[in-house]
């Protein structure tokens, strides 16, 4: 017997379990509205009516710390209105690894004035991939400004976590081939990015009863059981899998019988249709086309006598 254990279809993004750590936020009245523990990772800001009347660049940060090596998966979304006269808008990933921070753009909009975006709004929906290693802080950069008399920056940047891809977690039991072996002492396992499935298999003795019973979940997850799957599959790699597949299609999709030739029957072609007879001689009639009505009597020069023309009048 095996057994799938994958998450739930779930209303809006698919998520792994939040990070261990939380996220923080920095910069003028910054506000972390969720830190990731319990939420999606969000952080915003609202900048309003400097001193000097525009707002010159300006930057937040938005960051966690990572609790394993491996690369990370963080599909984001930025989105904001600064203004519209000479708008820019800056965003950047970064990893800082013993006091050196590496710096990746991936926004950098503007300036541009009304009304193409960044001015006037604007929203980013992306993805990027991190290579951290434990202890490692990691996250996001971002801001921009303008030159407006409207010189507000406000902005939203939330991190749709999928967490960690571990290659040496992904090797072990994700796949059926690689299920891992469960006893009745149980198993503890982790999903570790979105659409992962852990896979486990048991030995099932005929006429017994199976019970799978799953604790301490992070979130809501599908339980699949399944029979022996290496044995179906050995039997489609045998020189019997194509006669096997073969009684399984049906062949009256191409039964002669709905080529008929009854169907193109000559009777629907009938000559009848194209008989001589309508197309009689006798509506080409020459009598309509008597010479008598173009005689020249109608064209007599009688009517462009020379009197209708006299000087006289």
């Amino acid at each position: 017997m095996t057994l799938a254990l994958v998450p739930a279809v779930l209303a809006g993004p698919a998520q792994a379990a939040p990070p261990n750590t939380k996220w923080i936020g920095v910069g003028p009245t910054g506000v972390v509205v969720s830190d990731g523990t319990t939420s999606a990772p969000q952080f915003s800001y609202a900048l309003t009516r400097p001193p000097t009347g525009d707002h010159s660049p300006q930057t937040w940060s938005f960051t966690t710390t990572a609790d394993a090596d491996g690369n990370v998966e963080l599909p984001f979304q930025y989105q904001g209105f600064h203004a519209f006269f000479q708008t820019t808008v800056q965003l950047s990933a970064i990893v800082t690894h013993n006091n050196v921070t590496t710096s990746t753009i991936l926004v950098d909009d503007g300036p541009v004035d009304c009304c193409a975006p960044p001015s006037g709004g604007f929203a980013y929906n992306r993805k990027t991939t991190l290579s951290v290693q434990a202890g490692d802080t990691y996250g996001f950069t971002f801001g921009g400004s303008n030159f407006d008399s409207d010189n507000r920056l406000l902005g939203t940047l939330t991190v749709q976590f999928s967490g960690f891809v571990d290659p040496a977690l992904v090797a072990q039991n994700t796949s059926w081939t690689t299920a891992a072996p469960l006893t009745t002492a149980g198993a503890d396992g982790t999903l570790t990015q979105a659409g992962e499935a852990r896979w486990y298999k048991f030995p099932v003795v005929p006429s017994s009863q199976v019970q799978v019973t799953l604790g301490n979940l992070a979130q809501n997850y599908d339980l699949t059981l399944y029979d022996d799957i290496g044995a179906a599959f050995t039997t489609l790699t045998t020189t019997t899998d194509l006669n096997t597949l073969g009684a399984e299609q049906s062949g009256n999709a191409y039964s002669p019988s709905i080529y008929s030739p009854s169907i193109y029957s000559p009777s629907i072609y009938s000559p009848s249709i194209y008989s001589p007879s309508i197309y009689s001689p006798s509506i080409y009639s020459p009598s309509i086309y008597s010479p008598s009505i173009y005689s020249p009597s109608i064209y007599s020069p009688s009517i462009y006598s020379p009197s209708i023309y006299s000087p006289s009048i």
